[in-house]
């Protein structure tokens, strides 16, 4: 008896996704699977952490074969994503996600269902991210963009009549900025007097 193959895929290293596949020839059937760590009686194994685990396969007359079977373990991509901002609800925001544990190429979908790792023209809200390796380990991260509102009171001054040097009449009327309403606390003035 002895086992003819064996399919061992890894485990991502954020994840219990491992798993172990035997095929068992000779002896006779119906054989017995004893694996370490009390898992099912089957040939194939499943949600399985990196680790060592062991088989002891026993066919209907007692007889055994014993093996041994390496989970390494993957890495996962970490993304970071920085956030972004918009005035007044304007749909303008950007996120873009990146990765430095991992080198590419990585595959990205967003909860918004785009696929490209910079996304644009944004909504204030949350956006989540899944970006998965060729290993075919994912990680999972969300981008904010933010809302700031800024708004402004104004009003205009009763026009005075007055003259100039050469006894010219001109009124004065003047704009005057009451109150600024702002989820900003530094702010700059810029005034655009027309022509």
């Amino acid at each position: 008896m002895e086992l003819q193959s064996s399919i061992v895929t890894n485990s991502c290293d954020n994840s219990n996704n491992g798993s172990i596949s035997v095929n068992v020839t000779g002896g006779e059937i119906p054989y017995i699977y004893n694996w370490s760590g009390s898992l099912p009686d089957s040939p194939d194994i499943n949600n399985l952490a990196p680790g060592t685990y062991y088989l002891t396969v026993t066919d209907e007359f007692d007889c055994q074969i014993t093996d041994e079977f390496i989970i390494d373990a993957s890495t996962s991509p970490i993304p970071e994503i920085a956030g972004d901002y918009v005035c007044n609800g304007d749909a303008s925001g950007v996120l873009t996600v990146n990765v430095d544990n991992l080198d590419g190429p990585f595959t990205y979908l967003w909860s918004n269902g785009e696929i490209t790792q910079t996304i644009e023209n944004l909504e204030p809200g949350e956006y989540t991210v899944t970006v998965t390796a060729e290993n075919t380990c994912s990680g999972e991260t969300i981008g904010i963009v933010e809302n700031y509102n800024t708004s402004a009171e104004f009003h205009v001054t009763e026009p005075c009549l007055n003259l100039d040097i050469i006894g010219n009449s001109y009124f004065d009327p003047q704009l005057v900025l009451d109150e600024i309403n702002s989820d900003w606390e530094n702010y700059t003035y810029e005034w655009d007097l027309g022509n």
